[in-house]
């Protein structure tokens, strides 16, 4: 209305009917240069709605085609004083659809970056879920080898404890049976030594072999005391053995304890994954 008005004083006042013309040629072009940038900027948007793949060169492009737009209103503006009303409607339209093209990159980059969110939750979850079987794998196999090899090793302790007791009766067997000989051998010994002591006062040629025979008997006497110190030996080492298996059935009964504590620990783990977060486990 305003472009009208200043034509139709232009016209009252004598302007020529080419200036008029030159002015609606360049309202037109920058109406059509303005028409075009909001056709190809809706295009834009669109299509980074409907791809979210805008790339950095298509925004420098539609950057370019902006500032060449508002080169051309600039022209335009310094062309024909009329066409300032427009050119200013014409960069109001332009910043309204810069902000509409920022608003279009702004969503875009959201949207890509709330399906990046959802690939790396869904993969977290994924991961999570893995982790769990994994451990639930673990855990079932720790808790079963270490069944078994408590097992072995209980059977083994057994073992070794009916062994030691076998050796312990036996030791103690011989013991008695090497004490009773002792004890043979040095009441012999004490007999002769009297028999001899007995010839001696009898004969003096039976003194010498009297005196042999004491001897003998001394050294019996000697042989019997060493035989009974071997047989406090045995005895010792008797005790000991009853210690030991004391130690092995003490450390049976641990072992034991540890398998039960152990149980109860390696099903703790699978626990504490599977009740972390519900949300992870659906």
């Amino acid at each position: 209305a305003n472009s009208q008005e200043q034509e139709q004083q232009w016209r009252g006042g004598g302007d020529p009917e080419g200036g008029v013309v030159a002015i609606r040629d360049s309202l037109r072009a920058a109406e059509a240069d303005a028409a075009a940038l909001r056709r190809e900027l809706a295009e834009a948007h669109a299509a980074a709605k409907a791809a979210r793949a805008v790339t950095h060169t298509q925004a420098e492009q539609h950057r370019v085609a902006l500032a060449a737009a508002t080169a051309a209103a600039v022209e335009a503006r310094t062309g024909a004083a009329s066409a300032r009303e427009k050119e200013v409607s014409a960069a109001t339209a332009l910043g309204e659809l810069r902000a509409e093209a920022r608003r279009a990159s702004a969503e875009r980059l959201v949207a890509e970056e709330a399906s990046v969110n959802a690939k790396d939750a869904a993969a977290a979850v994924a991961e999570a879920a893995h982790a769990t079987a994994a451990a639930a794998a673990v855990a079932e196999e720790t808790r079963r080898l270490r069944d078994r090899d408590t097992a072995d090793t209980i059977t083994a302790l057994r073992r070794l404890l009916v062994v030691a007791e076998e050796g312990l009766e036996r030791a103690v067997a011989a013991a008695a049976e090497e004490l009773a000989g002792v004890r043979r051998e040095l009441t012999s010994a004490r007999t002769e030594g009297e028999e001899s002591r007995a010839l001696a006062t009898t004969s003096e040629a039976r003194a010498t072999a009297a005196q042999d025979a004491s001897h003998t008997a001394q050294a019996r006497a000697d042989a019997a005391e060493a035989s009974e110190r071997r047989l406090l030996a045995l005895n010792k080492k008797a005790a000991t053995a009853a210690g030991r298996r004391g130690a092995l059935e003490e450390e049976a009964f641990n072992a034991a304890a540890s398998v039960v504590a152990l149980s109860r620990v390696s099903t703790a783990p699978v626990t504490a994954v599977t009740s972390a977060d519900p949300a992870l486990v659906a």
